[in-house]
């Protein structure tokens, strides 16, 4: 694991590793709830604030292959928000500005 980070009410923990994927867990059961493939390394997972507000729950991931997806992970089933391509050759952190 490279990055972890947890979501708003504390039920849910992401995960960034370099076995390419983005994890997201369940902390009560400590099952995995969703395993995002990318095609590198994920440096970095966060949450997107919001969720506790009647927002949809959303992780954001990014890594060695530079673009940031953004995946809404309310249901069974992921789906890709939005991509953004970096505009730098590396990113070296990512986190939300509440």
């Amino acid at each position: 694991m490279l990055s972890v980070n947890f979501s708003a009410d504390g039920a849910q923990l992401c995960s960034g590793s370099a076995d390419c994927s983005c994890i997201v867990w369940d902390i009560a059961t400590r099952a995995v709830k969703h395993r995002i493939k990318h095609r590198e390394w994920v440096e970095y997972a966060a949450f997107a604030p919001g969720h506790d507000r009647g927002g949809q729950l959303a992780v954001a991931a990014c890594g060695h292959d530079i673009d940031i997806r953004l995946w809404n992970v309310e249901h069974d089933q992921v789906k890709l928000i939005a991509m953004l391509p970096a505009q730098i050759s590396y990113l070296g952190m990512l986190y939300f500005w509440l």
